[in-house]
């Protein structure tokens, strides 16, 4: 289709392929393809200082960024206590102990897998668990309300607990980070190890001042597979889906819901390989997913990140540490308000969990193939862009005039 722009005066501009570039920018497109680049590494703390250390969390706040993680003699040891850091953007701070496992009465207990959260603007949750063992821990929880300062005294998170029907005392999030729905209620990942490993979600429409926990979506001692440590996708259908952590190292597990996690589906395996060791994930600002996780069956070297765009099919994209018979597990995964992600992990040697690791990773949206278009449409516009006269002027124009009234003619 040919267009001109007729001048008053008699002269006309002509050009083709404007329709066409307006055409090709109008029609829908999949999801853009991304870059990911890693772009700084850093240990938190020096290397075997705390003891082994484990299990980390992070989360961002208005001012930085807080990570957390449990460390002592061994996993399991009565003085492992839960640590935590700031980052303000010149590094990590010294670790501080925040809680410990001394009992009101009885022996002093060994603490476990702590989770950061918001549950209010101003009021970030450290979810953390205590016991002797993971199957008779139970949940605690403090609250800091200066972007992880100080922090309150404990609370047992089952005293908050207002309705229960999976028969399991509630212990919070079991590893990873709660997600915030559509509607605004919190919905926490968790399980037990009691009766086998099983998966349930607690959920609070008041900000995390009260739970309702539902029942387990997998049966062990039925047919169902033994999974815990689940992590949430935010699908922008509405669904949610869960990634869990398989006993039987075989692959990454699933399970997806409907109803903002009221029932969920079967859970059924991925095309993911999983050595029943923990893993997180992150719904991005452009609704795709990252998952970080050791991508084989035993072992748990390497570290990788892998990205999807429906949390069906995954691609490997970034690998973090590679190195065999050491171990780079439990990670943790956020996206920040900046658009760049940061992770966590339990960096060790071949006997000792040494430090916890930060990286920060880009996310960088590759060229469109609109753009593409746009440009090679745009250079051929340009070098069939040509000035003719009319006769249909009473006088003949000398030179090109400037344009202060014209016509916009379609040709054919």
């Amino acid at each position: 289709m040919t267009f001109v722009v007729k001048h008053n005066h008699g002269w006309m501009v002509q050009w083709s392929g404007v329709v066409a570039i307006a055409c090709v920018a109008c029609q829908p497109t999949t999801a853009q393809a991304l870059t990911f680049q890693i772009e700084s590494a850093a240990e938190i703390f020096a290397r075997g200082s705390l003891g082994q250390a484990h299990a980390s969390s992070i989360v961002e706040t208005a001012n930085g960024l807080v990570a957390t993680w449990y460390a002592g003699p061994t996993e399991g040891n009565s003085n492992v206590e839960i640590y935590v850091s700031r980052n303000l953007g010149s590094g990590w701070s010294t670790p501080v102990s925040v809680a410990t496992g001394i009992q009101p009465s009885g022996p002093r207990v060994a603490t476990w897998n702590p989770v950061l959260f918001y549950t209010a603007p101003n009021e970030l949750r450290l979810f953390y668990k205590v016991g002797a063992n993971t199957s008779i821990w139970y949940g605690e929880e403090r609250t800091s309300n200066n972007n992880g300062v100080t922090w309150s005294a404990p609370v047992r998170t089952s005293s908050l607990v207002t309705s229960n029907t999976s028969g399991i005392d509630y212990i919070g999030p079991d590893k990873n980070k709660p997600v915030r729905l559509s509607n605004g209620d919190i919905l926490s990942p968790s399980a037990t190890v009691v009766g086998g490993w099983k998966v349930h979600f607690g959920r609070s429409s008041d900000n995390g001042q009260t739970w309702q926990v539902g029942n387990f979506i997998n049966s062990p001692a039925g047919s169902g597979p033994d999974v815990i440590q689940p992590t949430l996708l935010q699908h922008s259908d509405g669904r949610l889906q869960a990634l869990m952590r398989d006993q039987n190292r075989q692959n990454i597990m699933q399970s997806w819901s409907s109803d903002n996690g009221l029932t969920w589906s079967a859970v059924t395996p991925t095309s993911l390989p999983n050595n029943s060791s923990g893993i997180d994930a992150a719904t991005l600002k452009d609704g795709s997913f990252l998952l970080v996780y050791n991508p084989v069956t035993s072992g748990r070297s390497p570290l990788t990140v892998a990205h999807s765009v429906d949390g069906l099919n995954w691609q490997n994209v970034l690998s973090l540490e590679n190195t065999p018979g050491r171990e780079f597990s439990y990670p943790a995964v956020i996206q920040a308000s900046n658009g760049l992600v940061h992770i966590t992990y339990t960096y060790s040697n071949p006997t000792l969990r040494e430090t916890i690791k930060h990286v920060v990773i880009s996310v960088v949206p590759e060229p469109s193939s609109v753009a593409l278009v746009l440009l090679a449409v745009g250079s051929t516009f340009l070098c069939r862009f040509r000035i003719s006269t009319t006769n249909d002027s009473s006088s003949r124009r000398k030179g090109i005039p400037s344009m202060p009234k014209s016509h916009l003619q379609e040709l054919g």
